[in-house]
């Protein structure tokens, strides 16, 4: 539905509109389009003139509207598509269609209109109106198609102002054609291409005017309707005109002669719509080679820049963590709170709670809870604990809470077992008391050369969440496991060749709480080394580049996938934009062959017809009739014969020539012969237009078209009165005295 506010009112802030910007080639490609589907459909026009019979009459005349209906809606949706907003687009496909049923009705119309070899001025504003409804009709039908992330308001004065543009435009190329028509005897296809130009201007002009009515009014918030591509949009579109023109075009040259010669040239022609293929190819693909070639590189120093700087950050949060557990390792707070447990430890036995409530309660112990709750509030650590020789903890961040680790055993964790060898631990699991899944790094207390237990910080995966769902990250330890990824249906998959696979059952459920993993599908993409790093991952069907690194000085591996789907939306462009390069490119070398060949025809067709009409005015009278013995057309010489001019003749039997003097018998003899022979000659006896009987020799031949049909009949006639005036002195010379006039 139009949305129209008054013509002088101001425009809608700036804010809230799409600045748009026209695509100069695709706007003279629009304008093209309509000049010829113009072009062609006036040639329709012209033969319709000349059509005899109904039923072709409105075969011509649907072609036409039909070729002139889809060259309006191909500008149209060109002129759109050379519109450029800064906004999603796409069309309602169903809308698109239905847009095409306007301009095709009214350009039936309009055809069956001009197709008259006179116009009436009220015919001529008819077709004008007809033209310029059915443009404004289709292209407010089309605007209606198009899907923006907003809506479409249009100015009323500007709107008013096209329709006017498309009628007057419209009228002025029939008023041209018509003034044209004498000329256009001596130079029919020059005339039609200005006529051509002016009517494929003024659907043009429409148009653009049009656009300048329109206000593409911005919201963000608004949902695009799915639709139609516009880059489908134009291939469909400019297949379809170009077909219809092209065969409209190649229809009206059918029965000329210069078909003979057109198929003489099919073998040229093919050739050519050949190479043009194969150029269209090599072209699209060079042209898409370099273009997804630029992307991909573009996109590989992306990931490259995203992986350092989201490595570089991890790295530096983690590394005041890794520091935390050889701080306290060494303070003799720790020491001295580990000492009463002795190196010999073996894990406590008794009730969970008893252990727990009695070394919170310890004062040392208390104020070492008390430390490291500190130190964790500082330093952003989930929890941070020390576990004695024997792996029970007996002092954490998080006493006193219902997650308090103190009074659990961790001797069988890997943190544990690696800072009793000395080392510095590092591990990912699930929390025992916590459940919830994270980093541990450890460091071994020593003191006199003896291991009194482990001081350990954990830190929540969740916590980087956050550079997953900024980026298409994902984190994986040491096992090859995803333990946190932006796409939640990636966690516990497993990199292919993982080495978890090496793992017990058992040992898998204790550290990840399942034994069974999927395998995360890593899989090369498009043309062996083309594209080195490009891979399908997950699910997705659509290419990436995954970068890798794995973190200094831990088991934890960081994976930064960056999407390459523009390389699957070259590829399809490629594909459409060689057929649309190879369609429209054969298409326009057919119909400039059958126009060449046409132009090279046309000129011997016209040195033939001077030949003919010399001889058709020579000294003998001659008339020719349709089949149905209707005078077509009669020479000077037939005038000078009968005293009977050609307006008076043209469109009349001949047999107003008859002087009576012959009964039926002798006239069904002459059509007898011409049924058997095709011809008949003899002498006749024929009255002049003054009344005056004359005798006449007269030859009679049939014209047959390549089914043997009779097409026409060619009669030619000599006034023998002088000879017949001979014959009669001759014959009274031989049988009569001239003084007596006796025999």
């Amino acid at each position: 539905m139009l949305s129209f506010q008054p013509f002088f009112a101001s425009a809608p802030a700036n804010n809230l509109l799409y600045e748009g910007f026209h695509d100069p080639v695709l706007v003279g490609f629009s304008v093209a389009v309509a000049i010829l589907a113009s072009f062609a459909s006036l040639l329709v026009s012209q033969h319709v003139a000349h059509t005899n019979t109904s039923t072709a009459r409105r075969s011509w005349v649907a072609l036409g509207g039909l070729c002139l209906g889809f060259g309006i809606w191909a500008m149209h949706f060109i002129g759109m598509l050379a519109f450029n907003l800064p906004c999603t687009s796409s069309f309602d496909t169903t809308l698109t269609l239905l847009s095409t049923v306007p301009a095709i009705l009214a350009s039936v119309l309009a055809v069956n209109t001009i197709s008259r070899a006179q116009l009436t001025r009220w015919q001529l504003l008819n077709g004008g109106l007809l033209i310029g409804a059915g443009v404004g009709t289709m292209h407010y039908a089309g605007m209606a198609a198009m899907r923006i992330n907003g809506f479409i308001r249009y100015d009323a004065g500007l709107f008013f102002l096209s329709l006017v543009v498309a009628v007057v435009l419209a009228i002025l190329a029939l008023w041209i054609k018509l003034r044209l028509q004498t000329w256009s005897r001596q130079h029919p296809l020059q005339a039609t291409a200005i006529t051509a130009v002016v009517l494929g201007l003024a659907v043009s002009g429409m148009h653009y005017v049009a656009m300048l009515a329109a206000y593409f009014v911005r919201d963000d918030g608004l949902v695009l309707d799915a639709g139609m591509a516009p880059s489908h949009l134009a291939v469909i579109v400019l297949l379809i005109s170009g077909l219809i023109i092209v065969v409209t075009v190649f229809a009206t040259f059918i029965e000329l002669p210069s078909l003979l010669s057109l198929r003489r040239s099919l073998r040229v022609v093919s050739l050519l719509a050949l190479a043009w293929v194969a150029i269209s190819w090599l072209g699209a693909d060079n042209y898409y080679s370099r273009l997804s070639g630029d992307y991909y590189q573009r996109q590989t120093e992306i990931a490259a820049q995203q992986i350092a700087h989201v490595s570089s950050n991890i790295e530096q949060s983690l590394a005041v963590l890794r520091g935390v557990p050889l701080v306290l390792a060494s303070d003799p707070q720790t020491i001295n709170a580990l000492r009463r447990f002795g190196t010999s430890a073996t894990p406590a036995r008794g009730p969970h709670a008893a252990r727990q409530q009695a070394w919170s309660q310890d004062p040392l112990l208390a104020t070492s809870d008390r430390v490291l709750s500190l130190w964790a509030s500082q330093l952003g650590a989930d929890v941070i604990w020390f576990m004695n020789a024997a792996g029970d903890c007996v002092a954490a961040s998080n006493a006193g809470t219902p997650d308090s680790l103190v009074g659990n055993n961790f001797a069988d964790r890997d943190y544990f077992l690696q800072a009793r060898k000395g080392q510095r631990g590092q591990q990912y699991a699930f929390g025992r008391v916590t459940s919830a899944p994270g980093l541990y790094f450890s460091a071994p207390v020593f003191a006199a050369g003896q291991f009194w237990g482990a001081v350990v910080v954990k830190r929540n995966v969740a916590h980087f969440a956050g550079w997953t769902q900024q980026l298409s990250a994902f984190f994986t330890d040491a096992n090859g496991v995803v333990i946190l990824a932006g796409d939640k249906s990636r966690e516990f998959q497993v990199l292919p060749n993982a080495s978890i696979r090496q793992m017990s059952p058992e040992l898998r459920l204790a550290q990840y709480r399942r034994s069974q993993f999927d395998t995360l599908r890593i899989e090369p993409w498009g043309k062996p080394g083309l594209y080195p790093a490009a891979v399908l991952l997950g699910n997705s069907e659509h290419p990436w580049i995954l970068s890798s690194k794995t973190l200094t000085d831990t088991t934890l591996s960081v994976h930064v996938a960056q999407p390459l789907d523009v390389l699957v939306r070259h590829g399809t462009e490629q594909l459409w934009s060689f057929f649309l390069l190879a369609a429209a490119g054969s298409l326009l070398i057919i119909a400039a062959s059958v126009v060449v060949v046409y132009l090279r025809e046309s000129r011997q067709m016209q040195a033939e017809f001077r030949i003919a009409a010399t001889a058709f005015e020579s000294q003998q009278g001659m008339l020719i009739t349709d089949a149905n013995q209707i005078i077509l057309r009669v020479n000077q010489a037939f005038t000078d014969i009968t005293g009977f001019s050609a307006d008076e003749v043209v469109g009349k039997s001949p047999k107003l020539l008859q002087s009576g003097q012959h009964d039926d018998a002798f006239y069904a003899g002459i059509w007898d012969s011409m049924a058997h022979t095709g011809a008949w000659q003899g002498e006749v006896w024929s009255r002049r237009k003054s009344g005056e009987i004359f005798p006449e020799w007269l030859l009679i031949t049939a014209v047959k078209d390549e089914a043997g049909g009779i097409t026409h009949y060619v009669g030619t006639i000599a006034d023998i009165t002088a000879r017949k005036q001979a014959e009669n002195e001759i014959n009274n010379l031989a049988f009569y005295d001239p003084l007596t006039s006796l025999p």
